[in-house]
C-alpha cells in the first residue's frame, strides 16, 4: 500500500514536472493520466516497432542495476557524506573516484540505452531519462577530471535515476541498484 502511494506520488511529481516544462496540452494530458509521466523519446533514437534483440530487458535490467549501485556507492553517497567540498581530507581522492566510476556509469548507459533500444515498449518509457542520464553524468565527469564534482549536477543525476527506475518499472522491468564493490582499474 506503502509502496503503491509512493510510486503514484513519484508519478505525479514526475507529471507535474513535465506539465511545468512542456505545452499547457501535454500538461493537461499528463495531468489526466492520459500521457505516461515519462514520454520523451529522442529524435536522434527512434524505437522500434517490434523488439530486436533477445533477451534485451534481461541486460537492460541488469546493467540499469549496476549504473545505479555505481551511482550510488562512488557518487551520490560520498556527495551527501561532503567528501567533495573545499578543505575536506581526502577530496582529490574521492573525486578522482568519482571520475571513474562516472566513466564506468557512462559506459554501461551505453549497453543500457541499447537494449532499451530493442523492446518497444521500454525504449518509449525509458529512453528520454537515459539520455538526459547520460548527458548529466558526462558532464559531471566532464568537471571532475578539471578537480571538481558540481552539486547540482549530482542532484540532477540522482534526479534521472529515479526517473529512470520509475519509468522502467512503468515498462515491467524494474531494477534494483546492483552492489559494485570495486572501480575497474584505469590502465
Amino acid at each position: 500500500m506503502v509502496r503503491k502511494l509512493a510510486v503514484s506520488g513519484c508519478i505525479a511529481l514526475l507529471a507535474l514536472v513535465v506539465g511545468c516544462t512542456g505545452s499547457s496540452s501535454t500538461a493537461s494530458r499528463a495531468a489526466s493520466g492520459r500521457v505516461s509521466a515519462i514520454t520523451a523519446v529522442s529524435a536522434a533514437s527512434p524505437c522500434p516497432a517490434t523488439g530486436t534483440k533477445k533477451f534485451s530487458r534481461t541486460l537492460f535490467v541488469t546493467d540499469a542495476g549496476l549504473v545505479a549501485g555505481a551511482f550510488r556507492k562512488w557518487i551520490y553517497t560520498p556527495y551527501q557524506h561532503g567528501a567533495f567540498g573545499k578543505g575536506v581530507p581526502g577530496r582529490s581522492e574521492s573525486i578522482a573516484k568519482a571520475g571513474v566510476a562516472g566513466q564506468f556509469v557512462l559506459s554501461r548507459l551505453q549497453v543500457v540505452k541499447v537494449s532499451a533500444q530493442s523492446d518497444p515498449p521500454l525504449c518509449k518509457l525509458t529512453i528520454g531519462a537515459i539520455d538526459k542520464l547520460t548527458s548529466t553524468v558526462r558532464a559531471m565527469v566532464t568537471k571532475a577530471r578539471k578537480g571538481s564534482v558540481s552539486k547540482s549536477q549530482v542532484t540532477s543525476a540522482a534526479a534521472y535515476l529515479s526517473r529512470l527506475q520509475v519509468a522502467s518499472a512503468e515498462a515491467h522491468a524494474a531494477f534494483k541498484a546492483r552492489s559494485v564493490s570495486s572501480l575497474p582499474s584505469s590502465d
